[in-house]
């Protein structure tokens, strides 16, 4: 399939909950325009159907933990510059 062409997307979720985190996916059946897709900090994927959702969710999570430690790594910073004030 080429860009442009109709595919299937689901969207995967993964969300805090106060145990942890969860996921979960929504199964689409509708055809939109086929596009590049990238995981979003925000916990979301809208993946094609074609791609394994082991494989969905593993991009997601790598995508969410990346982002997680950027955010540890500025709140240490923020930390050791107020020990220093």
């Amino acid at each position: 399939m080429a860009i442009g062409d109709k595919m299937i997307y689901h969207t995967m979720c993964i969300k805090e909950n106060k145990n942890g985190f969860e996921c979960f996916t929504f199964k689409s059946n509708v055809d939109r325009e086929e596009t590049k897709t990238v995981p979003s900090v925000m916990g979301f994927y809208h993946f094609p159907e074609t791609m394994d959702e082991q494989k969905a969710k593993q991009k997601l999570k790598e995508c969410l933990i990346k982002e997680y430690k950027k955010e540890i790594l500025r709140l240490q910073n923020n930390v050791d510059s107020l020990m220093k004030l």
